[in-house]
């Protein structure tokens, strides 16, 4: 009968909104903010790395009503580390360590794959620099980070390889709440 497959239908699509709904209060929206080219990367990873410190966690974690994310390096369960990434693609303004200048975040047409890119000027030298990072989840599961540092003529690059670590115990009291956990 038309009119009882009819019926079944329109409450199959009722209760598909109102899961919608419901998943789009609480901490699912905090989730939804962050630009989709950064849901990959969402979370703690342990490096693979002997020259790690002992408990050397990197985290990526989303800032609230925002595209944004942060990058946490954590040791020892203490922020070592913290660098905001606009997730939109625009120029941002650096200020680190005596450094000034712009920093860019773009994804890649390849799926996972994350470009940070910073140019800047060091005082009280003058000397300029520039950073190029490459993120990407590799098919096995694991994050890869390929990072080349240059400042003057010299450059540095460094490679590391991460696997997932859920949301250790370890970890301040904030990232767990805000990785949605």
């Amino acid at each position: 009968d038309f009119s009882g497959r009819w019926s079944v239908m329109r409450s199959v699509v009722r209760a598909i909104a109102a899961l919608s709904v419901f998943a789009a209060s609480g901490s699912g929206q905090q989730s939804r903010a962050v630009a989709a080219s950064f849901f990959p990367f969402i979370g703690c990873w342990q490096s693979d790395s002997v020259a790690s410190p002992g408990q050397a966690l990197s985290c990526v974690v989303p800032v609230q009503s925002s595209t944004d994310v942060e990058l946490v390096g954590i040791v020892d369960g203490r922020v070592a580390d913290l660098q905001r990434v606009d997730a939109s693609g625009r120029p941002t303004a650096v200020d680190d360590q005596g450094c000034r200048g712009q920093q860019q975040a773009s994804s890649s047409p390849a799926p996972r794959r994350i470009y940070l890119h910073a140019e800047f000027i060091c005082a009280p030298s003058g000397m300029a620099g520039g950073q190029s990072t490459l993120m990407s989840i590799l098919p096995s599961g694991e994050r890869l980070q390929v990072e080349s540092v240059r400042s003057g003529v010299g450059s540095i690059t460094r490679v590391q390889r991460f696997r997932y670590a859920g949301v250790p115990a370890s970890v301040p009291r904030d990232i767990p709440a805000r990785l949605g956990k």
